[in-house]
């Protein structure tokens, strides 16, 4: 027969056995979402999983992908900016930046908000409207709204540094080449071939009655071969506005 303290000290366990599960869902939840990411978000699965934790992922900042280490860091993000005077000169930025941002923990900063911008980034036109509710499409809107309020605060940002002068924005992608690739065709990771120029298509959303939200635009990104083309050919010099051009 158990004594009092003997049921006490189960039941330590036992909490303290929940409580370990609880932290071990806590910290696999994050990556996991991550990776389920699709064109329109997180997996709807994962979550209802992960939405009760967010407040316990958040305090503990365990709520990160960290999909850019190893083994598999897969691609990373920067933003091409464009400071452009009065005049019509202009100079090109990249954040960030090796040269510029200096000690390595700016670095990380910088590189932390052009990812940020790269999560909450969702397409202006709807694919498959039709075949969403209601609230799924409310959702998508929201969530493109939320992005083209941060892309703003950052334009905002660097009109105050730049003394006000106009500023446009694009979103690149640094493509890393997996073992194979690298094997056939060897070059440094800085080649120009392994940028691309991530596009908001501007494509028209027709609304319908019922609020349902469709694109009919095929505009899109262009081939790899021409995205290619275009970092050798215009990615030091002719920068054009992702969409539209932030201004103050």
């Amino acid at each position: 027969m158990k004594t009092g303290s003997g049921i006490k000290k189960k039941s330590y366990q036992n909490l303290l056995s929940v409580l370990l599960f609880v932290h071990l869902i806590a910290v696999t939840l994050p990556p996991l979402s991550l990776q389920s990411r699709g064109p329109y978000g997180v997996s709807p699965f994962i979550a209802k999983l992960i939405r009760p934790l967010e407040p316990y992922c958040q305090f503990l900042y365990i709520d990160r992908g960290y999909a850019f280490f190893a083994p598999d860091p897969g691609s990373s993000h920067l933003l091409q900016i464009r400071v452009e005077e009065s005049s019509g000169e202009f100079e090109e930025l990249f954040y960030p930046d090796l040269k510029r941002h200096w000690p390595r923990l700016l670095y990380h900063r910088h590189f932390m908000l052009s990812e940020y911008l790269q999560e909450l980034y969702r397409p202006q036109a709807i694919q498959g409207g039709a075949e969403l509710s209601k609230e799924e499409i409310q959702q998508l809107l929201s969530e493109r709204e939320r992005y083209d309020r941060v892309r703003s605060s950052y334009s905002r940002h660097l009109q105050r540094v730049f003394g006000g002068k106009r500023i446009s924005m694009r979103r690149i992608e640094h493509l890393l080449p997996n073992y194979g690739q690298y094997l056939d065709d060897p070059q440094p990771l800085t080649h120009p071939d392994s940028y691309r120029v991530l596009r908001d298509p501007n494509s028209r959303q027709n609304a319908t009655k019922e609020g349902m939200i469709d694109a009919n635009s095929n505009d899109s990104m262009s081939s790899g071969a021409n995205e290619a083309e275009e970092i050798r050919e215009r990615m030091l010099d002719d920068l054009q506005p992702e969409v539209q051009e932030d201004t103050a």
